[in-house]
């Protein structure tokens, strides 16, 4: 009965030491969130993580065929009034939470194809790790003629990097990640 007690102890003290040393690892790395989330959520789709297997190995989004233009923006399209006299279209697509999200491949095409049929709104945050597909979806659908004014970018800082300097320090990161000179709307 002892040795099964003991045994239970030191198992139970494992746990919490190794619980401990990834939260610490969380707390003092900052992109670690991100990388857990974008291995944990496809994991939980039933899917192998792109940052373990590679992108482009998920199926999802096809390509895009290369004679497709851009549609017009939606008639009678929404928008909510912001402070300066911008304004935020009231429809977009979000780039989190589900598996094809994380796949680089998939998310530049997924953009491409949103832009292209002539949607403009486009929800990220840094902690998705998809900037740069998202970037490079932008840029394609530009060189297919849809303007980037009319293209609407939100991108959210994580907690961690709360505060007025850290968001001064972080912005340029985001707009090189975005590969755009403006992002319309930073949000915490």
């Amino acid at each position: 009965m002892m040795s099964i007690v003991k045994t239970i102890g030191r198992i139970i003290t494992a746990i919490v030491l190794l619980i401990a040393i990834f939260l610490g690892w969380v707390r003092t790395y900052k992109p670690a969130f991100g990388i857990i989330f974008a291995t944990i959520s496809p994991l939980l789709e039933g899917y192998a993580p792109p940052l373990i297997v590679g992108h482009g190995k998920m199926k999802g989004t096809p390509e895009v065929p290369s004679d497709m233009v851009p549609l017009p923006r939606p008639e009678n399209e929404l928008f909510a009034s912001l402070p300066g006299g911008y304004q935020l279209p009231l429809s977009g697509i979000g780039m989190c939470c589900r598996h094809s999200a994380y796949d680089d491949v998939l998310v530049r095409r997924t953009i491409l194809w949103y832009l292209l049929q002539g949607g403009r709104h486009i929800d990220t945050a840094h902690v998705y790790r998809n900037h740069r597909a998202i970037g490079l979806g932008i840029q394609d659908a530009i060189e297919r003629g849809v303007p980037r004014s009319e293209i609407f970018v939100v991108t959210k800082l994580f907690p961690p990097y709360y505060g007025y300097q850290s968001t001064l320090d972080l912005v340029p990161t985001f707009l090189d990640e975005l590969g755009v000179d403006y992002i319309d709307l930073v949000l915490m």
